[in-house]
């Protein structure tokens, strides 16, 4: 269940207004005070009024798992609320990371690469973004886009 139709009653506070118009300037340095129970909500309305993409970052893994849960009930179902996850192994050991994570993570890189195409609200611990990825030129350079219907040679695809 979706309680995004609320957002529009945000819309109308002024205080939310001179927030919106702050950030919508091209070098935006905006400061705002927001209670626990209402973040979800002024996130999720911010990421419906704003054509940008928006980046949280929060103090500890949970936090940002449980305002990426909050948001996503406040939210349109077409909206992307994306949550950038953090490897749960150190740099140094020699464990393979988790695949979710892993793919999670390489699901978020790839919907910010594609700016102007989609305007994501990425949810994320401090620890989450500090852990090393992926070059933004690497990753643009290997994506490539499959269609129900193409035909294509397995060892081709493997291959790039």
């Amino acid at each position: 269940m979706s309680l995004c139709a609320l957002a529009n009653f945000l819309a109308l506070e002024p205080q939310y207004q001179t927030l919106c118009a702050d950030l919508h300037r091209k070098e935006a340095n905006a400061r705002v005070l927001v209670s626990n129970s209402s973040l979800a909500f002024t996130l999720a309305g911010l990421a419906q009024s704003l054509d940008m993409p928006i980046l949280v970052i929060t103090d500890r893994p949970d936090n940002a798992l449980g305002i990426y849960n909050q948001v996503g009930m406040w939210s349109k179902t077409d909206s992307l609320v994306m949550h950038f996850p953090e490897n749960e192994s150190l740099p140094f050991e020699r464990l393979a990371s988790d695949v979710d994570t892993v793919h999670q993570r390489l699901e978020v890189l790839s919907a910010l690469s594609k700016v102007g195409v989609s305007q994501p609200l990425v949810i994320s611990s401090i620890t989450a973004i500090l852990q090393k990825t992926i070059a933004k030129d690497s990753l643009t350079s290997i994506q490539h886009t499959l269609h129900h219907g193409d035909k294509i040679k397995l060892q081709e695809v493997l291959s790039r």
